[in-house]
C-alpha cells in the first residue's frame, strides 16, 4: 500500500527524471558497455516517469521525446561519430530538458499560503474524506472549526464526485470566506472521462471563485497512466487563480500508520492529522495580521 502511495504521489517523476539527465553522464564515463548501462538507467527513468501519472508541458515533452532517440543515435552513428560535435550536443541538450522537466515539476509540490485577511468562514467541499463516513469520528473540517474558534460549513458528502459536487458549490454562502475543495478520487475509481471530470471542477471552482475570496484545490492521487486528471487539475487552477495542494501531501498523510481503516478513509487520527496539515496552510487568511 505505501508502495502504491509513494507512485500515486508522483515522486518517481523527479527519480525518473533525475536518472535520465545522468544516463547521458554515466554512458561516457563507464569505461565498459557504458552504452548500455545507459540505456537500462534511461529506461528505468522513463519508467519512473510513465508510472508518475505526472502531466508534463506539451512543448517539453515533445522536447524531450524527441531528443531522446537522437541521443541514442548519436551515440551509434557513424556520421555523428564523425562529427563529435552532435554527440556532444545530445550529451547537453538532453540532459538539460529532464533538468528542467524535474525543475517545473519540483516548483508545483510547494505548499500553498493564503494572504492574512481576517476570514471568519471556511467552506468545505468533498467527499468522504471530508465527510466522514459515519463512524461517529470528527472529521478534520469539525476539529478546525473546534480547535481554531471559526465558523466551518462542511457541505461535503461521502461518494461524492465532481458531478455531485456541483449542488455542494450551489449552497456556498455569498460570504464563502475560505473554500477548501477535496474532491475528484470517486472520479478516478468510477473511470469517469477526464473531459467530464474537468467541466464539472471548473463549475465548482468558479462557484467557489465568485463567492469567497481564498480558493484552494487539492490535488488527488492518482494511479499509474491516470495523469490526466492531474493535468485537468491543474489547469483549472490556473484559470481561475486557485490556490493548489500538491498530492503529496495527502498520500504521505495516508501512508503514516492508523490514519486510515481501509487505506483510503481516515480514521480519528488520520482525521486530526489532516486537520492540522489544512490548518497550516490557511491559517494565515483567518488573521489580521500580515503573514510573514
Amino acid at each position: 500500500m505505501r508502495f502504491a502511495l509513494f507512485v500515486a504521489s508522483g515522486t518517481p517523476f523527479l527519480f525518473g527524471m533525475a536518472i535520465c539527465a545522468l544516463a547521458p553522464i554515466v554512458g561516457v564515463t563507464v569505461e565498459t558497455r557504458g552504452l548500455l548501462v545507459a540505456l537500462i538507467l534511461l529506461g528505468i527513468g522513463w519508467l519512473l516517469v510513465s508510472i508518475s501519472a505526472t502531466p508534463i508541458n506539451a512543448v517539453l515533452l515533445v522536447a524531450l521525446c524527441v531528443a531522446t532517440p537522437l541521443w541514442i543515435i548519436a551515440q551509434i552513428s557513424r556520421f555523428a561519430r564523425t562529427y563529435p560535435r552532435v554527440r556532444h550536443s545530445t550529451m547537453i541538450v538532453f540532459p538539460a530538458l529532464s533538468l528542467t522537466a524535474l525543475a517545473l515539476e519540483s516548483c508545483s509540490r510547494f505548499l500553498p499560503r493564503l494572504p492574512s485577511g481576517g476570514e471568519t468562514r471556511l467552506c468545505v467541499i468533498g467527499d468522504s474524506l471530508s465527510a466522514g463516513i459515519g463512524n461517529g469520528v470528527s472529521t478534520w473540517p469539525e476539529l478546525i472549526g473546534k480547535q481554531n474558534g471559526i465558523e466551518v460549513r462542511n457541505l461535503a458528502s461521502a461518494g461524492a464526485t465532481t458531478s455531485t459536487g456541483r449542488r455542494q458549490a450551489d449552497s456556498l454562502p455569498d460570504d464563502a470566506g475560505v473554500v477548501l475543495i477535496l474532491i475528484g478520487g470517486n472520479d478516478i475509481l468510477q473511470r469517469r472521462p477526464d473531459t467530464e471530470f474537468e467541466q464539472d471542477l471548473t463549475y465548482i471552482v468558479e462557484a467557489a471563485r465568485r463567492r469567497a475570496r481564498s480558493v484552494v484545490l487539492f490535488e488527488i492521487p492518482a494511479p499509474p497512466l491516470q495523469g490526466q486528471y492531474i493535468a485537468a487539475q491543474r489547469r483549472v487552477a490556473a484559470r481561475a487563480g486557485a490556490r493548489l495542494v500538491p498530492r503529496r501531501v495527502l498520500t504521505s498523510l495516508l501512508a503514516l500508520p492508523g490514519t486510515t481503516s481501509d487505506g483510503l478513509h481516515l480514521t480519528k487520527s488520520g482525521q486530526a492529522a489532516l486537520a492540522d496539515q489544512v490548518w497550516s496552510m490557511i491559517h494565515s487568511a483567518f488573521s489580521s495580521k500580515p503573514a510573514n
